[in-house]
This record gives structure tokens, sequence and C-alpha cells, in this order.
């Protein structure tokens, strides 16, 4: 009687470890899986910023070069009105 007691309290032993085991390496999955989801969505707005801040530089590129045509522009509409002037005062 004494064996079959312990048999049976071995066994329930042996049973509430793989619970815990079990239930131990559910708790990690999930914290696995939480952490992958942040990484992830680090990852993304990393992606999201670094694709704002190329067009932000790629607009400012744009911009500078519209500004430079501009000045050109006005420099030449200068130089353009002097000539007519040097060419009346002649």
């Amino acid at each position: 009687m004494v064996k079959k007691s312990n048999l049976a309290e071995q066994q329930f032993e042996e049973r509430l470890l793989r619970d815990q085991l079990k239930k131990d390496k559910d708790e990690e999955l999930k914290e696995l899986k939480k952490k992958e989801m942040a990484r992830k969505r680090d990852i993304d707005l990393l992606k999201t910023l670094d694709t704002q801040m190329a067009e932000k530089h790629r607009l400012r590129e744009k911009e500078i070069k519209e500004n430079e045509k501009y000045i050109k522009m006005v420099i030449d509409k200068d130089q353009k009105d002097r000539d007519e002037d040097k060419k009346k005062a002649l």
C-alpha cells in the first residue's frame, strides 16, 4: 500500500512539475512575442522616420535649387536692365 501511495504521490508531483514547466514556457513565449512586437513596431517607426527625413531632405534640396534659379533670374534681369540703361545713356 505504501508503494502505491508513493507512486501516486510521485506521479502527482511529476504532473505538477510538468504543468509548471509548461506554464513557465508559455509565459516565456508570451514575453518573447511581446518583445518581438515591440521590436517590429520600433523598426516600423524608424522606417517611417527615415522616409520622412528623406522626403524632407529632397524637398529642401528642391527648394534650394528653385531659390538658386530665382536668384539667377533676378541677377540676369538686373544685368539686362543695366545693359539697357547703358545703351540708352550712349
